[in-house]
């Protein structure tokens, strides 16, 4: 098997995947595109930092022929218990995309939240299932960053991804 074959097979096998694990009702929809909020602006200021370990994270647009194409994102990771925050009262509530310093997109993602009390995390796995339709702010040659935004009731908290690579599925 060829390597552009392998790495159908492996984002295919992740979008089913996350699938499964997010059977939930909610729908992903695309809040803000084309922004010029500088992440670094907010980045210690108006947002708490929140302790997480990256699991796994994709970012990917659909070129498969038969549908438009669609710029993905899907991950997986774990937000770590603090004394600053409770991961029970935790969750997830945007997802933002930049580009070069600009924000691209703002989605609300599909997510689902698991607890692990026993070690003192919160396993959060999220996509946007159907994909968002490209932008012009988007290139999809160069890296984004990601913002994963939490809500504790009316408090936020963040953390950034940087450097996440856009992969293409033909």
């Amino acid at each position: 098997m060829n390597m552009k074959m392998k790495m159908k097979v492996k984002i295919v096998l992740i979008v089913l995947m996350g699938m499964v694990f997010l059977t939930n009702c909610s729908t992903t929809k695309v809040v803000k595109n084309g922004g010029s909020e500088k992440y670094e602006e907010t980045l210690g200021k108006s947002l708490n930092s929140v302790d997480v370990y990256v699991d796994k994270i994709y970012s990917w647009i659909n070129l498969m022929p038969g549908a438009e194409p669609r710029f993905n994102i899907s991950g997986e990771f774990k937000v770590l218990k603090s004394k600053n925050y409770s991961i029970k009262d935790m969750e997830l509530d945007l997802v933002k995309i930049y580009q070069k310093g600009r924000e691209v997109f703002t989605i609300k993602p599909t997510s689902r939240t698991i607890i692990d009390k026993k070690k003192g995390r919160m396993k959060v796995m999220f996509s946007t299932i159907k994909g968002l339709m490209l932008t012009p702010e988007l290139n999809s040659k160069e890296k984004v960053d990601i913002k994963l935004v939490f809500r504790q009731d009316t408090d936020l908290y963040q953390y950034l991804i940087k450097n996440v690579p856009i992969e293409k599925v033909y």
